[in-house]
């Protein structure tokens, strides 16, 4: 079952749904039902950074299995050493000074093993890293349940200094493992 985005909004920011729009969602093929020639899914940046980067390799695509339809975008590690490298698929957006932005993604371990996770990285003028760095990660209500999709989310503001976001989904300090990521949403909350 999907759950709407902005209910999650209205209970996060505490406050009742007072407008009949839900916000617009920032991220470009949300749920992951477009592709490229390649495979991989349209609009989403994917690769391996950090760590090894030539020794780790991943395997990026669309699973016919989503938490509400028929697609996700999935991440695979075969066996290899562990190099501290992480696998993902990720999305820049801008943002606007003083506003508080929702992000949430259903994600859905297949095969445990490297770490499964989402985090929101703030990225000053010309989409550099801060120093020191700001991120958020995305955080499930309750523990996972086994193979099923948990909504992981969090709520932030933006600070002046803040320009962009960049949202990654991602297997983190590689060994091997498997995720589905499905119905990612980032979206400005509105003003109380």
């Amino acid at each position: 079952m999907k759950i709407k985005p902005f209910l999650f909004a209205a209970i996060v920011c505490g406050t009742a749904c007072l407008s009949a729009e839900e916000p617009k969602n920032l991220l470009g093929n949300p749920s992951f039902t477009e592709k490229r020639n390649d495979g991989t899914p349209a609009v989403w940046n994917s690769g391996v950074r950090g760590g090894a980067q030539g020794k780790s390799k991943a395997d990026f695509s669309l699973s016919p299995s989503g938490q509400d339809d028929r697609s996700a975008g999935r991440i695979a590690v075969a066996e290899q050493p562990r190099t501290g490298a992480m696998a993902e698929f990720s999305q820049c957006v801008p943002l606007k000074s003083g506003t508080t932005c929702y992000v949430a993604v259903y994600m859905k371990i297949l095969k445990p093993g490297a770490w499964a996770n989402a985090c929101v990285e703030l990225l000053g003028e010309g989409r550099k890293y801060l120093n020191p760095g700001v991120g958020y990660p995305l955080k499930a209500a309750e523990k996972e349940p086994a193979a099923e999709y948990v909504l992981y989310e969090c709520t932030f503001k933006v600070a002046p200094e803040h320009k962009f976001a960049n949202l990654s989904l991602r297997l983190q300090d590689l060994g091997h493992g498997e995720v589905l990521f499905d119905n990612a949403v980032f979206f400005e909350l509105p003003e109380k």
